[in-house]
């Protein structure tokens, strides 16, 4: 079958190559990574069901999200430096990509809170680094939080503009040495490890296989591992491929889903 979600490329390896070549010849920061993962506007970014509906969104309707979701921020944000580190305890979801990319289109760079590791140990972090504002819908913080509903009701100013991409962001480790660490990648360093994506298709034919047409990831792995946003989210999505939420990580949820 012939794909159509691969910008007019006579097939996926051409497509990658092409996309990775003109990553390659631009500012390497999370800005180009932006609006290179969102130029196939059509393309569904993501699909969600409430048990019996699927709801589909587009690149294109998930960039308009994200750009409402910059202005509130800037505005929400405003007392706090540019450039500083603001905390996301959310799940996977749509609200969590919205907001990841709302906050870098803001000029803040995310700190990605792995809950797992516990709440004293997520307020030590925020003191060290001095993370002056979490977003999160369920933790309990030592620090201003902010809920998704909060956000919504937000009206910025109709000028309110943004400062500018920033161009970090900041992952936790899991904490299994008991030393826990934070660990900062760039535009240019998510630019290498999408490059080490593109490699492996030559050699793993099964990754890049279409069904009916389409590749579709489930997000059940957690974005705020190192592994669950660049293998799952980055790799695929700078390649404008569906990402599928599911209603909760149960087994059968993810059996049944498949």
């Amino acid at each position: 079958m012939k794909l159509k979600n691969i910008a007019g490329q006579k097939n996926v390896d051409k497509y990658v190559s092409s996309k990775l070549e003109t990553f390659s010849k631009s500012e390497k920061t999370m800005e180009t990574l932006y609006k290179l993962m969102f130029s196939e506007k059509t393309n569904v970014f993501a699909e969600e069901t409430d048990g019996y509906r699927i709801k589909k969104i587009t690149y294109q309707e998930c960039q308009n999200l994200i750009d409402k979701m910059a202005k509130k921020l800037s505005f929400l944000l405003k007392d706090i430096p540019y450039n500083s580190m603001i905390g996301i305890d959310l799940p996977n979801s749509l609200d969590w990509i919205v907001v990841f990319w709302g906050l870098l289109k803001a000029g803040y760079k995310p700190l990605l809170i792995n809950s797992r590791v516990g709440i004293e140990t997520i307020n030590e972090i925020i003191k060290k680094f001095s993370i002056m504002s979490v977003i999160s819908d369920t933790a309990k913080l030592e620090v201003k939080t902010f809920t998704l509903s909060e956000i919504e009701k937000c009206v910025p100013p109709t000028d309110m503009k943004t400062s500018g991409f920033a161009n970090e962001v900041f992952l936790m480790s899991s904490n299994t040495s008991g030393s826990l660490k934070i660990c900062g990648y760039t535009g240019e360093e998510f630019y290498y490890q999408i490059c080490d994506s593109a490699n492996i298709i030559h050699t793993c034919k099964q990754i890049k296989k279409h069904y009916n047409g389409e590749l579709k990831l489930l997000t059940f792995l957690p974005f705020y591992h190192i592994f669950g946003l660049v293998a799952v989210y980055i790799w695929f999505t700078f390649f404008s491929r569906t990402l599928v939420f599911l209603k909760d990580n149960d087994p059968k949820t993810i059996v049944n889903t498949i």
